[in-house]
């Protein structure tokens, strides 16, 4: 008989330490626990994050020396631990995800059995409800906005997940991990989903494991209704992506005659929309990510964005 696959829950993180601890604890009650082994990649936080992890024993922790991003956060600690030598599926999770007991078992039990997907999400539920949010996304190839599934006749459309998804490490590591330099976040999911579909694989929703995701703490209390522009103009890095990548996500996978219609016609309402939302401090990052984005579509150059990414993001 053989041995069930094991698999590495890698969790990235900054400053959320109340949301996080709470994580943990539902992850506590996994089904088969011994097949599930947590990484934590604290992207430098200055909260009580480490105080926390410590308190979970079976939880493995890196601290890193600063803020590298989502990306970049789950890439090292991927190579760090060697995720790729000891597990063979990787479940990579938001620190605000909480998730249903049975559902990372659920998940590895389709994977065995379906191995043409790549990419395997979960229903998605709103926080303290029986409420369907979605079983997956895609973006739409001219307008470049969000398209949001939630029935098993369209599972063939979704591009991507949010939050929480599970992938092998075979995969991961011939993909070469999530692109931490074009999408260090914002962007991510979609980008890391479109290069499986391009690897030849297909990307589907495990619909009997269910999550929830409550996003973040207010005043010691889990918020029910999300404001979602908190969430994309919080800080100047979040502006500055959020107007950037967009750009060059349309730019890598629309098309070229697509794109222009995106770039000319719909590009321009969606910035000025978001743009007049964002508060007066960080719209210089807005701009600066409209006008990278732009360079990025026309010249292809990586390196570009790299030189960027240290200058403004300092990663």
């Amino acid at each position: 008989m053989n041995e069930f696959p094991k698999t590495a829950i890698i969790i990235p993180t900054y400053n959320s330490y109340q949301i996080l601890n709470i994580a943990l604890q539902k992850l506590k009650l996994l089904k088969q626990q011994k097949s599930f082994d947590i990484f934590v990649i604290d992207n430098g936080s200055t909260d009580k994050t480490q105080g926390i992890v410590k308190l979970f024993k079976n939880v493995r922790y890196l601290k890193l020396p600063k803020n590298y991003f989502a990306s970049r956060a789950i890439n090292i600690g991927f190579q760090k631990f060697s995720l790729q030598n000891n597990y063979k599926y990787l479940l990579i999770m938001a620190h605000d995800v909480f998730i249903e007991p049975e559902a990372p078992l659920l998940m590895v039990n389709y994977l065995e059995t379906h191995k043409d997907v790549g990419l395997l999400g979960a229903s998605h539920y709103e926080y303290n409800t029986p409420i369907l949010r979605t079983t997956g996304h895609s973006i739409n190839q001219i307008t470049s906005m969000l398209i949001n599934f939630t029935g098993d006749s369209l599972l063939n459309k979704i591009n991507h997940f949010s939050s929480m998804y599970m992938i092998s490490t075979r995969l991961y590591e011939k993909l070469g991990g999530l692109d931490d330099v074009l999408f260090p976040m914002v962007f991510e999911e979609p980008n890391i989903g479109e290069r499986v579909l391009r690897a030849g694989y297909k990307i589907r929703c495990c619909t009997k494991a269910k999550i929830w995701h409550p996003i973040e703490i207010k005043k010691n209390k889990i918020p029910i209704v999300q404001v979602r522009e908190e969430r994309i103009y919080s800080n100047s890095a979040k502006t500055y992506l959020f107007f950037r990548n967009r750009i060059l996500y349309m730019s890598l996978y629309a098309g070229f005659f697509r794109f222009l219609i995106f770039y000319l016609i719909f590009n321009p309402i969606i910035f000025l929309y978001y743009f007049i939302k964002v508060k007066q401090e960080f719209k210089i990052y807005a701009i600066k990510g409209f006008v990278d984005g732009s360079i990025f579509a026309l010249i292809k150059n990586k390196k570009y964005i790299e030189k960027q990414n240290k200058a403004i993001l300092n990663i």
